[in-house]
């Protein structure tokens, strides 16, 4: 019963909910280059050693990398079943960088290290991966990585093993790097799949990069009216080997096996850009795309290597912008609790909600915040109603996995807040 009534309550929040997910939109430019943000790291616990080796052969035993370009760790693996963990930590969110280094080649490809970057919570399934044989010097992975404000951050690991299980490179050392990227603009992994496709917003640049051939890049966007819509997909730095590249393919949501109107081209490494662009529709030649939900596919040209070049994306529509918010934290009261809650913009408050761009007296650092990091969207206190009375105070999260004006949420957790 209390869950049916959860789900009620959250149909009548959906417009605000809907419009709260989409952030201000950020210019991200192509041709500007972002500093990179040296992010300090918090220090790891200490624990003695699980196993034999270097002492860093768990996750619980992980050494702290700082990520900065500046910065290497250096290690070796000690034997075939060796594995060195680093452990980062995150309190906003951008692009990570990592790159492996041997300084000595060696002449057999099936030998060398593997790098994967995990979640503090999924130390199974990598967010992406590089591999590294000693034939090549040097290897490096791009991934859009999300943190958070709350305590030291969001923890990642990354895992450094033997690429080859019965035999060691010639040299087993190796130099690792992390470097940080803050920003917005960047994929979020894993969207590998079109239920966890990265939301763009129309007119806003994204970056992203396949980590291997196996990898597949799903964005998604919702058009609230008809529009006239054209892609922009290019690169920044060619190469000479037009066997390698990307692939780029429309679809809407009705169809996600067949390209929109065959709306599907190559980009060989060797070509700078391409557009993409739908021809229009023979009832309305003004616009070519109908309102509704519609996904763009990146995967490689080549089944055999893949390009490590970073991407970008854009989706260029006609339609008015929505309405912009300046990021001024703003105060709001809910009506029914009297609780105060902060929130990133003023746009973000429900309807009917009392607001203060003051922080209230007494309340400190202790205002829940609603808040939204990649498609999970947290509410800290969501009222249950029977009968037109407060019958429960849930803290809920959930996933989204579309976007307005079908957009549906998914409920993670639920758990009752104290009154």
């Amino acid at each position: 019963m209390m869950y049916r009534l959860l789900l009620i309550s959250l149909l009548v929040m959906l417009p605000w909910v809907a419009f709260a997910e989409d952030p201000p939109p950020v210019d991200v430019a192509a041709d500007t280059p972002t500093e990179p943000t040296p992010v300090p790291i918090s220090e790891t616990p200490t624990s003695p050693p699980s196993s034999a080796g270097d002492g860093n052969d768990a996750p619980a035993d992980a050494k702290r990398i700082p990520l900065t370009d500046r910065t290497q760790k250096g290690n070796d693996l000690s034997a075939t079943t060796d594995i060195d963990y680093f452990t980062f930590f995150l309190k906003s969110s951008g692009k990570l960088t990592v790159s492996l280094e041997s300084d000595t080649l060696g002449n057999d490809s099936s030998v060398g290290w593997r790098v994967d970057l995990y979640t503090d919570g999924d130390v199974q399934d990598s967010l992406n991966f590089l591999v590294l044989p000693e034939t090549v010097l040097t290897q490096q992975f791009e991934q859009g990585i999300t943190g958070s404000p709350d305590g030291r951050g969001t923890k990642y690991y990354l895992k450094v093993s033997s690429l080859n299980g019965g035999k060691l490179p010639t040299q087993p050392a190796y130099l690792i790097t992390g470097n940080f990227e803050e920003g917005a603009g960047f994929e979020e992994e894993r969207n590998d799949t079109p239920a966890n496709a990265t939301n763009i917003k129309l007119n806003q640049e994204v970056k992203g990069t396949l980590s291997s051939v196996q990898d597949v890049d799903y964005y998604i966007f919702g058009l609230e009216q008809d529009d006239f819509i054209s892609v922009q997909f290019k690169q920044d730095h060619p190469g000479a080997n037009a066997g390698i590249g990307w692939v780029i393919g429309l679809f809407s949501q009705r169809d996600v096996n067949n390209p929109f109107k065959g709306q599907q081209l190559n980009l060989p490494e060797t070509t700078l850009d391409l557009g993409l662009q739908p021809p229009p529709l023979e009832q309305n030649p003004n616009v070519n795309l109908e309102k509704g939900v519609y996904y763009l596919k990146i995967f490689s040209m080549n089944g055999d290597n893949v390009s490590n070049s970073r991407y970008y994306l854009k989706v260029n529509g006609s339609s008015a912008p929505g309405e912009v918010c300046a990021q001024v934290i703003t105060y709001a009261q809910n009506p029914n609790t009297f609780r105060w809650y902060e929130f990133a913009t003023a746009c973000d408050v429900p309807a009917g909600w009392p607001t203060t761009n003051v922080a209230p007296e007494g309340s400190g650092s202790q205002i829940p915040t609603y808040g939204l990091s990649g498609q999970l969207l947290t509410i800290p206190e969501l009222n249950i109603l029977e009968d037109g009375q407060i019958v429960g105070i849930f803290s809920v999260k959930m996933r989204s996995t579309g976007v307005y004006p079908d957009m549906q949420f998914n409920i993670e957790e639920a758990n009752p807040v104290g009154q």
